[in-house]
């Protein structure tokens, strides 16, 4: 992608602390930006715009997905400890107020 670093260049001469550096008028910084973009194949611009917007779908997939095993694998470690923590937090049985076999 040379052209990328064509057009780097000229970003960073526009950005060049001194002015004297810098692109003098506007039209200057627009021809050379238009010089590069007539060298540049469209159909190089095109594969690149297919291959990112491909390339985001798979990651929203990917994210998807990784976020449904982690709920599903809390759901199961939810499942095969809840007897366990049933018992830690048990609440106590209040005792009876008469207990068996005492005579009021």
């Amino acid at each position: 992608l040379r052209w990328g670093r064509q057009l780097d260049r000229i970003v960073m001469r526009a950005l060049n602390e001194d002015p004297a550096m810098r692109p003098q008028t506007i039209r200057e910084f627009r021809d050379a930006v238009q010089a590069v973009r007539e060298r540049v194949d469209p159909s190089l611009i095109a594969n690149r715009t297919d291959w990112h917007h491909q390339n985001r779908w798979r990651r929203r997939f990917e994210m998807a997905l990784a976020l449904a095993v982690a709920v599903l694998l809390g759901m199961m470690i939810a499942w095969y400890t809840r007897p366990v923590l049933e018992k830690m937090f048990e609440t106590p049985k209040p005792a009876a107020l008469f207990p068996a076999g005492a005579e009021h």
